[in-house]
């Protein structure tokens, strides 16, 4: 069976690592791929955007 592929833009990157609405969800899909039931795909384009993001607090 193959596993699904899950497309992250640079918001839901984010969302991984700064508390905002939906950092819950992205935070499953994280945890589905580092147990190996799905795969996680984003542009290389994402990263400046990733980077740029402002800070906690």
């Amino acid at each position: 069976m193959s596993r699904p592929i899950v497309y992250l833009d640079s918001s839901a990157i984010v969302g991984r690592h700064v508390l905002e609405p939906g950092s819950r969800y992205v935070r499953s899909i994280y945890a589905r791929a580092y147990g190996g039931e799905a795969k996680i795909s984003f542009s290389v384009w994402n990263i400046g955007k990733v980077l740029g993001a402002p800070g906690p607090g």
